[in-house]
């Protein structure tokens, strides 16, 4: 795995782990809360802004892997004949 001695995409990957413990922390959140009918505005906003921010994480973490994997080479996508 050529991507994983790249410190650029360790430091994306500790992102992406930070960002994905910190959508299941609000998402356990909001279901407890729910479970007990008591959700709020702002544990429903919180939980989409965790979302988001795993979303981006995971998208430059791929990204990032792609480039080193690749070594800068363009990946397209097969035509649709």
């Amino acid at each position: 795995m050529p991507w994983a001695n790249n410190p650029e995409t360790n430091s994306l990957r500790m992102k992406y782990n930070a960002a994905f413990a910190a959508h299941r922390e609000r998402s356990r959140a909001l279901v407890e809360a729910n479970m007990q009918g008591i959700v709020s505005p702002e544990q429903i906003s919180a939980e989409a802004r965790a979302r988001l921010e795993l979303e981006d994480a995971q998208a430059k973490f791929l990204a990032a892997m792609t480039q080193v994997i690749t070594g800068g080479a363009s990946i397209e996508p097969p035509l649709q004949t």
